[in-house]
């Protein structure tokens, strides 16, 4: 059995890196907001041993 669990994630219309470079101008959060958001998701995986990338199909997640 493989011992790796993996979760699957809604997919976005931007990445954080095409935000950051003024690729997309689409709707957002606060900017404030946003970044609270991302370090909380960050804290949260890091306190659970979760390990995270990206690849070019988005981004995975792997359970250590």
């Amino acid at each position: 059995m493989d011992r790796w669990r993996y979760f699957a994630l809604e997919r976005f219309d931007a990445t954080l890196e095409q935000y950051c470079n003024g690729e997309y101008t689409g709707p957002m959060p606060l900017e404030a907001n946003a970044l609270c958001q991302i370090s909380n998701g960050l804290n949260y995986l890091h306190e659970n041993g979760i390990s995270h990338a990206t690849d070019d199909e988005g981004l995975g997640f792997r359970i250590l």
